[in-house]
């Protein structure tokens, strides 16, 4: 359900909203902006809000002015949207309700007739369900029940037909009954109903966007509707409306240019399904919606056809590989020949061909991990690798990549493709929808919305695109432009950026691989000075009093807290109980003492886990930020200078709503946070960004800035809602042992055993007197007692 917070920021910009009621609905009613955004948000029907009388309007818009100002203020927008929301999404979610009641109903009457005319009266065995199945009469009703396609059963094979017999066969009986039969089918149906709603969902989700945008360029008399010349005309001359329509539907802009004025006719009238001669935006939302489903089964069969064709590949080298490897041509693999194998080169490069695993690192491979790796080959344990299993495990390997590898460059593909848009309208001064060099150029020299945008995209610092010499940049105009046309489309744009970002990706990951190697090195040496001082016998491994005692000594503690980058707070709130866990964790061998090799594994590997947290902390902050990030600098960059100056920077901060609203969001500070911090207060915050003192906070220094705070914001959230839990726990422990503690049989507590479970409970806390205080406050009874739950609720 759309919260009002998401409704709020839909209307980004209205926030000073305060108009009389009348002047709003006259507002409504000239605006099919504001409609259509209405629509969007409540789940209204366009037409039906247009439709609406204006003296019905007035009705329902006053509603919304609850405190009877006369004016209908941003946050009474909001409210009423919020409720007008909740309304549709309770009538769709009725309609949904009935609409899967219907369909249940009309699955199990059509899996009825088809079971009545397959099995005419009697339960059918494997014979009579693999026969039913091969009759073309017998699968068209089966296909009426299920919604799969005729040619879905046909293409079944022998054993893909015992395999689906089993599923139905639910009770292992041997035939399948009637009950079976229609829960079988009823369950294909409804499963193939719900994932046809939720691609649905998806497409249209993805496509509003997009579509809104494409609406707003191609409506060019703002009725809120296309006709059919304003349908043609965005096509054949605009630019920006062909990239939205190719974003909301994954069309290329290229395709979508080279449609005719037929194609676009038949387009058109398959739009407007309502035959009005005009598309609206739902109707529009719809279409492209269809379109991109299409696609995307068309580009998911593309896919299947080209993972075939690597993993056939992937299969000759393989072979190629197992060939090699095999010395004695005995067709099998032993030990001995599987690790001479795996430390030939050769052998390696083609194992890492059929794999997409670099061949360093079956070279890397100890003693150890090379028979870990051919046990796990070995899938009938019988001691040798057959050609099978070899060929099974390098293609289980192989797909694993190719289909990570696909689905991690789709995701940077969608994020990409934006960023990709957005910079190609900065930088496309002529408005053709396509860079030319001398433009690129302007773009790179002139424009810093641009250079954020590719340095976002391409994970690269705007930095070091500024300072790029006119060779390189030719360089990288002439890789982007890659039918050689002189110009840059968006597709080549999109393209080549994330063919960069895939390569930065590439060295990053190689980057944090030293980068942790180096935190395991400097780890080591410091969990070895710890143990040097924690070993305090003459055996060399520490027993469980030496290890105690070893996390006692604070300097001891310092530099286990050194090699670890836990903070000493932490060791210093163990417990004796939290220790010997600790100890026992360390022991890998069990053998009741920890050795010098355990300690150094155990410390370097919380070291490792320490810093693979903070760095994944950091990463995910930065991304958090980033795109606010963005939209903050739009704001405060008045002279379309790459860096904020202080002057610049306090004047955003105390006159920019806008600003705040996204250094707000990127935070997760409130706005009003930002708006008590006095100038001192802002100097000295420019200053903690300004990392390098340069005087200018640049656009890195200012993610990394706001991705600290919050970070740090949410830390202190999370200790607070620890903190509060704990207390929680807390009372509740006091509440049960209050409870557990009294004598058998008796509901009441006497003073004295009051004063006696309390300093049982916290002796330092309840001091006499502050046990006089209580025991006089409380509402003793005549016989000197008071009911236990009674003195529960009063203390907590």
């Amino acid at each position: 359900m759309t919260d009002p917070q998401t409704i709020a920021d839909s209307f980004e910009g209205l926030e000073g909203l305060n108009l009389p009621v009348a002047e709003f609905v006259q507002a409504f009613m000239t605006s099919p902006y504001l409609v259509r955004k209405v629509a969007m948000v409540t789940g209204f029907e366009e037409q039906i809000l247009r439709s609406i009388p204006a003296e019905e309007l007035l009705e329902e818009f006053a509603k919304w002015d609850t405190d009877h100002s006369g004016k209908i203020s941003f946050d009474n927008f909001v409210e009423g949207l919020s409720q007008m929301r909740q309304r549709v999404r309770a009538l769709q979610e009725q309609a949904e309700r009935n609409e899967e009641q219907r369909l249940l109903a009309s699955s199990v009457r059509k899996a009825k007739e088809a079971f009545d005319n397959a099995a005419a009266g009697k339960e059918l065995s494997l014979e009579d369900f693999i026969e039913t199945l091969s009759d073309p009469n017998q699968l068209e009703h089966i296909s009426a029940a299920t919604e799969l396609p005729v040619s879905f059963f046909e293409s079944l094979s022998a054993r893909s037909l015992l395999d689906l017999f089993k599923e139905v066969d639910l009770d292992s009986s041997g035939t399948i009954s009637l009950e079976e039969w229609v829960e079988a089918l009823v369950q294909i149906r409804m499963s193939s109903y719900y994932q046809r709603k939720t691609d649905e969902a998806e497409a249209i989700d993805a496509v509003r966007e997009h579509a809104e945008a494409a609406l707003n360029e191609g409506d060019t008399d703002w009725n809120g509707e296309f006709d059919f010349f304003e349908f043609v005309s965005a096509f054949k001359t605009n630019p920006r409306f062909l990239r939205k329509v190719s974003l909301a539907t994954c069309i290329p802009v290229e395709e979508l240019r080279t449609l005719q004025t037929e194609s676009l006719e038949e387009l058109f009238l398959s739009l407007d399904t309502d035959f009005s001669g005009t598309i609206s935006f739902a109707e529009f939302v719809q279409g492209l919606a269809e379109i991109r489903l299409i696609r995307k089964r068309s580009m998911e069969e593309a896919n299947e056809c080209q993972e075939a064709s690597v993993m056939n590949h992937a299969v000759m080298v393989a072979t190629e590989a197992f060939e090699a490897a095999d010395l004695g041509f005995n067709g099998e693999l032993d030990l001995q020949t599987f690790v001479q194998a795996l430390t030939d080169p050769v052998v390696a490069t083609k194992v890492s061909q059929a794999t997409s695993v670099p061949a360093d690192w079956f070279l890397s491979l100890d003693a150890e991990q090379i028979v870990d790796l051919f046990r796990d080959i070995d899938a009938d344990s019988n001691g040798t690798i057959s050609f099978t299993e070899w060929i099974s495990a390098l293609l289980r390997v192989r797909k694993v990549n190719y289909q990570e590898d696909r689905a991690a460059r789709q995701e940077e593909a969608k994020a990409i493709a934006k960023l990709a848009e957005e910079a190609l309208e900065e930088g496309d001064l002529d408005m053709s929808g396509e860079l030319d060099f001398r433009e690129f150029l302007a773009a790179f020299r002139r424009n810093p919305r641009f250079l954020r945008k590719l340095a976002v995209a391409t994970d690269t610092c705007v930095e070091d695109l500024q300072s790029l010499p006119i060779e390189d940049l030719e360089d990288f105009f002439l890789a982007l432009d890659a039918d050689g046309s002189g110009t840059i489309s968006f597709e080549e744009f999109a393209n080549g950026l994330l063919e960069v970002r895939m390569r930065r990706n590439a060295y990053s990951r190689e980057e944090a691989e030293a980068e942790n190697q180096a935190v395991i090195d400097i780890a080591y040496l410091d969990a070895l000075d710890a143990f040097s001082q924690a070993d305090l016998g003459v055996t060399g491994e520490l027993d469980l009093d030496g290890f105690h005692k070893a996390l006692s000594d604070p300097g001891i503690v310092e530099k286990v807290s050194l090699a670890t980058h836990l903070p000493k707070e932490f060791f210093a709130t163990l417990k004796r109980r939290d220790i010997q866990d600790m100890f026992v964790g360390m022991d890998f061998d069990s053998s009741g003492t920890v050795s010098f090799n355990e300690w150094v594994a155990a410390l370097v590997r919380t070291r490792q886990d320490v810093y693979l947290q903070e760095k994944l902390q950091q990463e995910r902050a930065v991304e958090a930020v980033v795109e606010d990030a963005m939209a903050a600098m739009d704001e405060a960059q008045e002279d379309w200078c790459a860096e904020l100056h202080l002057d610049g920077f306090i004047k955003a901060f105390q006159t920019n709503d806008a600003f705040l609203r996204k250094v707000s969001s990127a935070t997760g500070l409130s706005v009003d946070e930002f708006k008590s911090l006095q100038a001192s207060d802002l100097r000295e915050l420019f200053s903690a960004l300004d990392m390098d003192v340069s005087g200018t906070v640049s656009f890195s220094e200012f993610v990394q800035g706001l991705a600290a705070i919050r970070l740090a914001h949410e830390t202190e959230v999370e200790e607070a809602l620890i903190q509060a839990e704990a207390k929680q726990q807390s009372a509740k422990l006091v509440k049960d042992v209050m409870a557990t503690n009294i004598p058998e049989g008796k509901d009441c507590i006497k003073a004295e055993d009051l004063k006696e479970l309390l300093l049982f409970l916290d002796s330092k806390k309840w001091t006499p007197a502050k046990l006089h205080k209580l025991v006089t406050g409380l509402p003793w009874a005549q016989d000197g007692s008071l009911p236990l739950g009674q003195l529960i609720e009063l203390l907590y």
